[in-house]
């Protein structure tokens, strides 16, 4: 079985991915409104601060 660091890893580099395509079809019609609500969800995400869990020792 992998480890979660490896499948994290894989996971952020696949997202980056699919990331780079829709905005790269941002200006194709179809894909202005997926582009749209993808921006806003990242643009969420980056603004967003988890606080420290309170209970998981440091690993």
């Amino acid at each position: 079985m992998r480890s979660a660091s490896a499948i994290r890893k894989d996971l952020e580099k696949s997202l980056k991915a699919l990331l780079g395509l829709i905005t790269a079809m941002k200006d194709v019609a179809d894909w202005k409104l997926l582009y749209a609500d993808v921006n806003e969800l990242v643009k969420a995400a980056k603004n967003s601060n988890l606080p420290e869990p309170k209970n998981n020792p440091p690993q």
